[in-house]
């Protein structure tokens, strides 16, 4: 009853019988997650922070008296983190597993030994870097297909990370896109959970006519600015 609670999560469950306790779940990381409640909840032991001086506070028992030994516990969100420039930092994300969580956000890229120590705790893994747009629709395009990058103050840019974005109403770059992304995703190792794909770290939009025509709901209302910030 309790694999069947939990299936698709990494929850856990923590169950007494006689004098012997169980610890599981439906994955690996369920079980883990398992481990480090049981220790909390039995100890007055933490992990308050990824540094090695504050790595874990507790106090020295010469014993361990299990008083908690009943739980079930499933995830309300399926993913869970805090960012940690992936993979670069082993301290954090052994912190945050400890801690329950399955996905340090923040940085990545192409090479496969970041993946590592999050597959090792059953994190999710992903694949593909951050701020990567370009990365799919490179500046070797400028010069042949201009049009595929954002038009800003009267002319087309080349891409710049930090400082402009593609025409993301181009019907010609959405499909050359989609053929780089599923050429990436092809040779990408098989142990990944994700490839990312995400916008370029600036506020450089395309402002070509397309870009800023105005978004006509279902019901040929047209959104006020006031309205969208207001919805996030």
């Amino acid at each position: 009853d309790d694999l069947a609670q939990l299936s698709g999560t990494d929850g856990y469950a923590v169950r007494t019988q006689d004098h012997d306790i169980y610890l599981y779940g439906p994955k690996s990381k369920s079980a883990l997650n398992a481990v480090y409640a049981f220790v909390e909840a039995n100890t007055d032991l933490i992990w308050p922070r990824p540094k090695q001086q504050f790595e874990a506070i507790y106090t020295v028992q010469p014993d361990l008296d299990a008083v908690w030994g009943d739980a079930l516990s499933r995830p309300l969100s399926r993913l869970r983190g805090w960012g940690t420039n992936y993979g670069r930092n082993p301290a954090d994300e052994l912190w945050m597993a400890r801690n329950r969580c399955n996905y340090p956000l923040g940085g990545g890229g192409f090479d496969p030994s970041w993946t590592a120590p999050r597959k090792e705790m059953g994190g999710y893994s992903e694949y593909g870097g951050g701020h990567n747009l370009f990365q799919y629709v490179g500046e070797s395009y400028f010069a042949t297909h201009p049009e595929y990058f954002a038009l800003l103050n009267g002319a087309r840019q080349p891409p710049k990370a930090m400082e402009n974005q593609l025409c993301f109403t181009n019907p010609e770059m959405t499909q050359e896109f989609i053929r780089n992304v599923l050429k990436v995703l092809a040779a990408a190792p098989r142990d990944i959970d994700c490839l990312n794909i995400k916008i370029e770290d600036n506020w450089g939009l395309c402002g070509c006519p397309a870009c800023v025509k105005p978004i006509e709901l279902p019901d040929g209302r047209v959104p006020r600015q006031a309205d969208l910030v207001l919805a996030g």
